[in-house]
């Protein structure tokens, strides 16, 4: 949007809106309307304040989240889309509670632009779960767009490293494709992904704990054909980013593929407001341009480079193979 349109008073109406619906899903609101119900019984159940929660409900429905019927409240079946149907194409639902977080650390702008650091507000492991079900959120035909784009320049992999890998997405995916899948992430992680996520009894996976900026984190990883990367980039500095690649560059079979997914400059509409977000929340990310990811690649060792749109856009994939 060109700044000479930007609406204010809209800007500031979405705003409101956002905090509203992400404040009636973090408090349960959401899940307890999936099944019509009055307000007395809504506020036994969620053992809510009976003035506020008629409120919210209220606010609710001009949005057209939440329907009323003869003094009854449910979702709408866009509500339902959007927040309760984990399978459909719009899901967002697990990423409303993460926004309110960013929220927060946005609000604190004003003293890291004054001193570049990001603000000290105090992560909750509820925070972290928040963010890694913002993570499982992304749309499945995403993660299989991504999957098969990887498996592309590796037809034959047989190894598969998810570094970073959250819930464990991707290492699902990659699953139904190759024999064995590591999932690297650190152990609050790693706990996460097996008793949330329900990846604890999967066959095939190997879960390894620990801290990828660390100068041993390859140790007693073996050799993988594919390694993806993906929500790293950008939370790194460049020199950072470039001795990732230049460690991951250790562990990867010759023919072998270095996956990327981010947020690319001059391609992703994201890329410069999402620059923000590393701003506020950690010491030196941001997002970068495909001429500093060819960059950091050649550097590496990597070659053959080649950049994917994933759909619908807003994220990229980059890849290069290694040449020993």
């Amino acid at each position: 949007m060109a700044g000479k349109d930007f609406n204010f008073e809209e800007a500031g109406l979405h705003a409101r809106q956002l905090i509203l619906i992400g404040s009636a899903h973090r408090a349960g609101t959401i899940y307890a309307l999936a099944e019509e119900a009055g307000l007395n019984t809504l506020v036994r159940k969620l053992k809510a304040d009976r003035r506020a929660l008629w409120i919210v409900l209220e606010a609710l429905c001009p949005i057209g989240l939440v329907e009323k019927h003869n003094d009854k409240y449910v979702v709408s079946s866009r509500g339902k889309a959007l927040f309760l149907d984990h399978d459909n194409s719009n899901y967002l639902g697990d990423s409303i509670p993460h926004l309110l977080n960013i929220m927060k650390s946005w609000l604190e702008l004003p003293e890291v632009i004054k001193t570049g650091r990001p603000g000290m507000l105090k992560r909750s492991t509820d925070d972290l779960l928040s963010f890694i079900k913002a993570m499982d959120s992304r749309p499945q035909k995403v993660v299989d767009e991504a999957v098969e784009l990887c498996r592309n320049r590796k037809k034959d992999a047989k190894r598969v490293l998810d570094l970073g890998g959250g819930p464990g997405k991707f290492a699902k995916t990659f699953l139904k494709k190759v024999e064995n899948v590591v999932l690297f992430d650190h152990p609050k992680v790693i706990e996460l992904a097996k008793n949330v996520f329900g990846l604890k009894d999967l066959k095939g996976i190997t879960f390894v704990k620990g801290d990828f900026t660390g100068a041993g984190f390859t140790k007693n990883l073996g050799n993988f054909d594919i390694i993806l990367m993906g929500n790293i980039f950008h939370s790194l500095s460049p020199e950072e980013n470039k001795t990732l690649l230049q460690r991951i560059r250790k562990i990867t079979n010759p023919g072998g593929v270095a996956a990327i997914i981010d947020f690319v400059r001059g391609r992703s509409s994201m890329a410069e407001l999402f620059a923000v977000n590393m701003l506020a929340n950690t010491e030196g990310g941001g997002t970068y341009t495909e001429a500093e990811y060819r960059e950091w690649l050649i550097e590496a060792g990597f070659g053959k480079i080649e950049i994917h749109d994933l759909t619908p856009g807003t994220a990229q994939l980059i890849t290069g193979i290694y040449s020993s």
